[in-house]
């Protein structure tokens, strides 16, 4: 272990981020990521529903996935594939993918194991080379398949921590929860392992030219939304 992936574990533990895999490998498999999944209700927000509630999103949460972007294509001079997949339909969420040009929304998904492998095939992407953000029992057999897996921190659900543990479905539960930027925190500990996180905030402070190369690249993308119902 490097020293500098060293105090990235001492940090992010520090802070109370679980590591269920040891960090080296979870560093070794984001070497073969090229796309990044979000499910929606309960990782950028806190999933609440009702008259007087909405699954919205934080610009932080926004922000910490345009660095995390910003950061594949410094290093790949590509832009990463990055979608949500939600299993309901969520007028926060599409505003999200629009604004940012994620690649798709998958929305109102009851068998998410049946669009991701619609999504697999439709995209030519392997689910090994998958980073999955994830909270809950809906996303298990996503997770099960995707090469880097984090949950997103739920304290209500002591049994289902257990249980993603006995199974090996997480490789690192954040210490934030989805109504505390656990996203945030995600796409940081993400950027920390790629090794290139003072690199890209330096060009982001400064609009630099390599930033707005990646920028007009991004806003190219056409969102597709697709509906499972």
């Amino acid at each position: 272990m490097t020293e500098s992936v060293k105090h990235l574990e001492e940090m992010f533990t520090a802070a109370g981020g679980v590591f269920t895999l040891p960090i080296e490998e979870i560093e070794s498999k984001l070497r073969s990521v090229t796309a990044f999944i979000f499910d929606w209700d309960g990782v950028f927000n806190d999933g609440r529903k009702g008259a007087d509630s909405s699954s919205g999103f934080t610009e932080t949460d926004s922000m910490g996935t345009n660095l995390l972007r910003f950061s594949y294509w410094k290093d790949r001079g590509a832009l990463p594939f990055t979608a949500i997949l939600s299993g309901e339909e969520n007028p926060d969420a599409k505003k999200l993918v629009e604004r940012e040009h994620f690649h798709a929304l998958f929305q109102k998904v009851k068998d998410k194991s049946e669009i991701f492998a619609r999504l697999k095939e439709d995209y030519t992407i392997e689910a090994k080379n998958i980073a999955y953000v994830f909270d809950d029992v809906l996303d298990l057999a996503v997770a099960e398949q995707c090469g880097v897996r984090i949950c997103i921190r739920t304290d209500a659900s002591l049994l289902l921590d257990n249980y993603i543990k006995e199974h090996s479905l997480c490789d690192y539960r954040t210490a934030l929860s989805g109504a505390n930027n656990g996203v945030r925190e995600a796409s940081e500990l993400m950027i920390g392992l790629r090794g290139n996180y003072d690199t890209i905030l330096k060009e982001r402070i400064s609009y630099s030219a390599i930033y707005q190369e990646y920028f007009s690249a991004r806003q190219k993308i056409k969102t597709e939304i697709v509906s499972s119902s």
